[in-house]
């Protein structure tokens, strides 16, 4: 447990209770605001939950640890492809996605973040602000050409033995980020 205020924007269509001991805005959920206005010092951003982050909830003292981002900007054809190879893939087990009553709003949150030009968010902050962490197995959105283009675009990269989805590797590695 961390006495830092830390922030989680869920992957697409999950719930931030699948991310363990921290807070969170559950956004596939329709949860737009952070309460209490206290300025967090990290936001975790898993894939579709970080663009939501960075175009949202901007703070110049917070440090962003990006899960899997959407980069390069790619278009609403290549992420529903995507979407729907990791469906099959990797896959998502039942009780973390959100219920099916949310959907609609989730098709199209994530609709509208997939348009985002992430890199271009990012290099808005400050360098030292920002981390991206890789699953070193995920070929669905954040893969190896995103890994190059992460590198290329001057950003810390740390790769991690996981896929896609939030797994005990990824949970290990950004609490040893946040705890120092």
């Amino acid at each position: 447990m961390t006495n830092k205020k830390v922030l989680v924007f869920p992957g697409a269509f999950q719930y931030v209770k699948n991310y363990g001991e921290y807070d969170g805005v559950d956004i596939w959920l329709g949860e737009k605001m952070i309460s209490g206005g206290q300025t967090p010092d990290y936001i975790i951003g898993h894939s579709a939950g970080g663009v939501f982050a960075l175009v949202n909830h901007y703070h110049s003292k917070t440090k962003f640890i990006l899960i899997n981002p959407f980069v390069p900007q790619r278009g609403v054809a290549f992420m529903f492809w995507s979407l729907a190879r990791f469906l099959v893939g990797e896959g998502i087990p039942p009780k973390k996605i959100v219920n099916l009553k949310y959907w609609p709003h989730s098709l199209r949150l994530l609709a509208g973040l997939v348009g985002v030009d992430v890199m271009g968010a990012i290099k808005n902050l400050p360098r030292e602000n920002v981390l991206i962490v890789r699953g070193s197995r995920d070929d669905f959105f954040c893969d190896l050409h995103s890994a190059e283009f992460i590198k290329e675009n001057g950003v810390d990269l740390i790769e991690v033995d996981a896929g896609h989805d939030w797994n005990q590797n990824i949970a290990e590695r950004v609490s040893s980020i946040i705890n120092g």
